[in-house]
């Protein structure tokens, strides 16, 4: 005969082992020293099933139970948060030689990100300085009455001198900045234009006088229509002829009160 743990009432306990029970709670139940209740058992057997498959998992992975402390206690909080899923049969030195290659990935794909901004800047910061300082050059140029056919070549001799620092142009001889007249402003466009007139004289058209038009002087024959025209504004066709004929380019701005 099997006795149970606890009984409900008194006279469900074989009556000769009732001296064996103790009422608690309305119930009566076995006094047996060390004795522990089935359902903490179960409870217990329970856990140690899970911590020994958890344990397995963790031998396929470093391959033996001798492996330090710290190691396998960063993989059993890997394995319980979920993150080990580097795979079974893996030993310490797989597993480093994996984390290693990845970081490895990881850097280079990341300098490569960094290398192609770093172009990507680099381009655009080139294209802005080219455009600044030939614009700049231009509308100085044009003022000054240069050639059509000279205007390139300011340009090239502009590009060589002028550099663009912190957005804006400033000439440069060597590492030196050059200043201006009053020695303590960058030299400006107007004033690197004149000294080159003074320079190179065969750039810029010669002055023809008060009674002279426009229309008399080299560069200024234009049979299109004039894209300064409120009636036939053409902004594509006002780039090109101020870049390549500034002096035709004054002209058809004068003719229609543009600045």
């Amino acid at each position: 005969m099997k006795l149970k743990h606890w009984y409900a009432t008194l006279d469900e306990i074989p009556e000769a082992y009732r001296a064996l029970y103790v009422e608690k709670d309305g119930k009566f139940f076995l006094e047996v020293e060390g004795m522990v209740p089935k359902a903490r058992l179960d409870e217990f057997r329970d856990k140690n099933t899970k911590l020994l498959k958890r344990l397995d998992a963790l031998n396929a992975v470093v391959g033996s139970e001798d492996e330090n402390l710290e190691h396998i206690q960063e993989l059993l909080e890997k394995e319980k948060s979920g993150d080990l899923t580097i795979g079974k049969g893996k030993s310490k030195e797989d597993v480093e030689r994996l984390v290693t290659e990845r970081v490895a990935t990881m850097k280079a794909d990341y300098e490569k990100k960094i290398a192609d901004l770093t172009k990507s800047n680099g381009t655009f910061q080139t294209q802005l300085e080219k455009a600044v300082i030939e614009t700049g050059l231009t509308q100085a140029a044009t003022k000054r009455g240069v050639r059509t056919t000279a205007i390139e070549d300011i340009l090239s001799r502009g590009r060589g001198v002028y550099k663009l620092v912190d957005g804006v142009p400033v000439p440069m001889k060597g590492d030196e900045r050059v200043f201006g007249k009053d020695g303590i402003t960058p030299k400006s466009f107007d004033e690197f234009i004149e000294d080159l007139a003074t320079a190179a004289p065969h750039l810029f058209a010669e002055n023809q006088g008060s009674g002279a038009t426009g229309s008399a002087r080299a560069g200024f024959a234009y049979s299109g229509t004039n894209p300064w025209n409120p009636k036939t504004l053409n902004l594509t066709e006002q780039g090109r002829i101020l870049r390549t004929q500034p002096e035709l380019a004054a002209r058809l701005k004068k003719e229609h009160n543009v600045a």
